[in-house]
């Protein structure tokens, strides 16, 4: 009787530890397009901030990203893209129950340059000295 109380016990605290062991994990996936045009970003650049070890993907040839195997709860996403202003989208609720599915628009970077002077060179002169 003492045995099978002892055996009883040991195997509900060895089913508990194997609860409380497992890490609920779930998927990120969307779309990431221009703004204005709505074309499609291919090669963009999806980061999980506050990751450790890093969590990113690029975005496939029609601009679909899939970031797996992340643990549940309140999470924050880094979108970038060359030439275009980087897009931050926190606080996301990604739950066990459902994957996580966004589209995502980036607006074009615009920048302002300093001018450009082009300068030519006198007609015949010649630049290397053994021709």
């Amino acid at each position: 009787m003492k045995n099978s109380k002892l055996l009883l016990i040991s195997l509900i605290l060895i089913i508990a530890s194997n609860i409380n062991a497992q890490n609920i994990t779930q998927s990120v996936r969307g779309q990431i397009i221009e703004k204005q045009t709505q074309a499609t970003l291919p090669g963009a650049t999806v980061i999980l901030l506050e990751s450790n070890p890093v969590k990113a993907t690029i975005a496939d040839n029609n601009g679909y990203f899939l970031l797996e195997n992340i643990p549940i709860g309140r999470i924050s996403l880094q979108i970038s893209y060359i030439g275009f202003n980087t897009v931050i989208l926190s606080n996301l609720n990604l739950s066990s129950g459902k994957e996580l599915v966004l589209h995502i628009e980036m607006e074009e970077k615009i920048q302002i340059m300093d001018e450009v002077v082009i300068t030519a060179i006198k007609k015949g002169e010649t630049i290397n000295k053994a021709a």
